[in-house]
């Protein structure tokens, strides 16, 4: 285990207090594959009482990406085991990301971080977009190489908007720099099909909504398409974030679409880690 000095059991916010490996106290050694050479890929996720909502997607999407990037199964359990181990640092709650690398590109084996700082509550919104020119390298992958993506939203906060919206020279919209995005005409969801990542609480959305009986479309969404919509929202671990403009365009708030998406994802069970 790792502690920010005076960190104790009160975390600081965005500061991560806790770091194993493996469900140990990593050494500096430990450290060097995942921060000189940078490969590897990561889950994030909200904790509550030891428990995170669509802990099956995760644990999914951590073996997936284990297989592509490195040809090695990850079994679900180890993944809670280190979780939990990292759990009895702190009170219950946080917020955790795990990322899983290769001590070694000559040993066929995997090494998990766990990393733990204070939870961060679903921010109230709306949130202001900005575009940007950019695509996420393997987007399909929520990966390590999160320069672009941390960059792009930064430059967001620095220009007076909330989050940058990724999009391609003809101005196809694919994600945010650290969300996903969703537009609603009239009564549907509309969901961008260009490459992205398929986010866990985007999953976990587009389930509540085939459950209610809301019809989704997955199609192509240009910047240009966005003055015609009844509404936007991103998602990504922090939970589902109404949107009031793209660039120069005002977004409708209110649709009571949009206020049914936040709810339904509030009833959203946990999953004990």
């Amino acid at each position: 285990m790792i502690w920010i000095k005076g960190a104790g059991k009160q975390m600081r916010p965005f500061a991560f207090t806790v770091v194993e490996i493996n469900g140990r106290p990593p050494a500096a050694a430990d450290l060097i594959p995942i921060v000189m050479i940078n490969y590897g890929h990561t889950s994030s996720m909200e904790i509550r009482s030891g428990r995170v909502r669509g802990l099956d997607l995760h644990l999914h999407r951590l073996d997936t990406a284990s297989k592509e990037l490195f040809g090695l199964d990850l079994d679900g359990d180890r993944v809670r085991d280190y979780l939990r181990s990292a759990l009895t640092h702190v009170d219950g709650d946080a917020s955790a990301r795990v990322v899983v690398f290769q001590p070694h590109p000559d040993v066929a084996a995997l090494s998990v971080l766990v990393g733990l700082r204070k939870p961060t509550p679903t921010p109230a919104g709306p949130w202001r977009l900005r575009s940007a020119e950019h695509g996420r390298a393997a987007a399909h992958l929520k990966h390590v190489g999160s320069f672009g993506s941390v960059y792009l939203h930064r430059q967001a906060k620095e220009t007076g908007f909330d989050e940058t919206v990724l999009v391609d020279a003809d101005g196809v919209i694919a994600e945010g720099a650290i969300t996903n995005v969703g537009f609603l005409d009239g009564g549907t969801v509309i969901w961008p099909t260009a490459p992205a990542l398929n986010g866990i609480t985007q999953q976990l959305v587009r389930r509540q909504l085939t459950a209610a009986g809301v019809p989704m479309i997955d199609r192509r969404v240009r910047l240009t398409d966005v003055p015609s919509f009844d509404g936007a929202f991103l998602t990504n671990s922090w939970g589902v974030i109404p949107v009031s403009a793209v660039d120069d365009h005002a977004v409708p708030l209110g649709n009571p679409l949009a206020d049914a998406i936040i709810r339904r994802y509030g009833q959203t069970p946990f999953d004990l880690i």
